[in-house]
């Protein structure tokens, strides 16, 4: 190829690449901006209905009003957004200069790309600092493609806050590192050649599911070093029916991360912080003040309609119900009477079956239990 014509594909190259990191990078200001401008009053408008449906008193609901404009201030969206587009951009130019990265001086030891793998021979040293450049950037790609999905989601949901721009930036920055991590263990242990081969893959899956990687390096270095876990036992939101993944990262964004959190967690806060519905925050309170009681067991109850608090409350002035229930389950009688008991005493219970019935599709007014009572007042 002459020399003019090779420069020429050289420069298309470079250039294409830019203006691809240059539309890839602008995601984040994008989103951002068309959140603020067209979303905000939105869900302003929709949080001030649901508040007054819910009967929250009326000092409380001008306060409410506000709170959603003062959550999506504009400028708390631009340190954030600044951030995950520079480290957008900066992975972007990492994975599309691989080559050229590598390239520079592979003779001399780099920490990241060599780590303590270091040979004489600069042959060796090539494909390990390749093998870490790739495991890098594909988990960079599997981060950047997941958190794109995310603010997209988030978005259409009327819920893309600054926090989440944060977020993205500490997921593009931890799953490189974490897949880093998982090659050299790998390596190091004289993992099989297939599964060294599938690192590519392996790094890439990293970015998309970091924690699940981050509790696989602790169960590892835990069984290295002998150490034993002690403590309460865990109340994974997992159990929570209705509960994925991604509505797990969200609520773990305002300080739910376990089933404790969430059945202590305040129904008008969670309808201002999070994009989920009131009723579906009724049920998973409810299903988590129940698994505080039972825990794992809830899923034996479950089989005979007893899902959350409010079902066992319902029935708690049964006795032999209770009994029936209990015998059913395999769980023993007295035990699941004093949960009965104490969830039907339970102010909270009391105003989580308060608001269902408030948001009940079908009127309530002619049942005994909401006659002559006063609005909801929520503190």
């Amino acid at each position: 190829m002459p020399i003019d014509a090779f420069s020429q594909v050289l420069v298309t190259g470079w250039l294409y690449k830019l203006v691809l990191i240059a539309i890839l990078g602008s995601f984040m200001v994008v989103t951002a901006a068309s959140f603020v401008r067209s979303r905000v009053h939105r869900r302003q408008a929709e949080y001030t209905d649901i508040i007054r449906f819910l009967g929250v008193r009326d000092d409380q609901g001008r306060f409410a009003t506000r709170a959603v404009i003062d959550e999506y201030p504009w400028q708390a969206y631009v340190v954030p957004v600044a951030a995950a587009t520079l480290v957008t951009v900066f992975g972007l130019i990492s994975l599309l200069f691989a080559a050229e990265l590598v390239e520079l001086d592979p003779r001399r030891r780099n920490v990241i790309l060599s780590a303590l793998f270091v040979e004489t021979d600069p042959e060796p040293n090539e494909w390990q600092r390749w093998q870490s450049m790739v495991v890098l950037t594909m988990a960079f790609l599997g981060a950047y493609i997941w958190s794109c999905h995310n603010i997209v989601r988030r978005l259409i949901a009327g819920d893309l806050a600054p926090i989440e721009y944060f977020n993205t930036s500490l997921r593009m920055i931890l799953a490189p590192l974490l897949s880093l991590m998982v090659s050299f263990l790998l390596q190091a242990g004289g993992a099989p050649r297939f599964l060294q081969q599938s690192l590519p893959v392996i790094a890439f899956m990293t970015g998309m599911l970091p924690g699940a990687v981050l509790i696989y390096l602790e169960e590892r270095v835990r069984a290295l070093l002998k150490i034993s876990r002690h403590g309460a036992p865990d109340l994974p939101l997992t159990m929570i029916e209705g509960l994925n993944r991604h509505h797990a990262v969200r609520l773990g964004e305002v300080g739910i991360d376990n089933g404790q959190n969430l059945a202590e967690a305040d129904l008008v806060e969670l309808i201002l912080k999070t994009p989920f519905n009131p009723s579906q925050l009724i049920d998973w309170i409810a299903q988590a003040r129940l698994y505080v009681y039972v825990k794992d067991d809830i899923e034996r109850l479950r089989r005979y309609g007893i899902r959350s608090a409010l079902d066992l409350a319902a029935v708690a002035a049964d006795e032999r119900k209770v009994a029936q229930i209990a015998a059913l389950a395999e769980l023993p009688d007295l035990a699941l009477a004093t949960i009965a008991q104490c969830l039907r005493d339970d102010p909270t219970t009391a105003r989580l079956a308060e608001f269902r019935l408030r948001l009940s599709p079908e009127p309530q007014l002619g049942r005994p239990e909401t006659q002559g009572k006063p609005p909801v007042r929520v503190a």
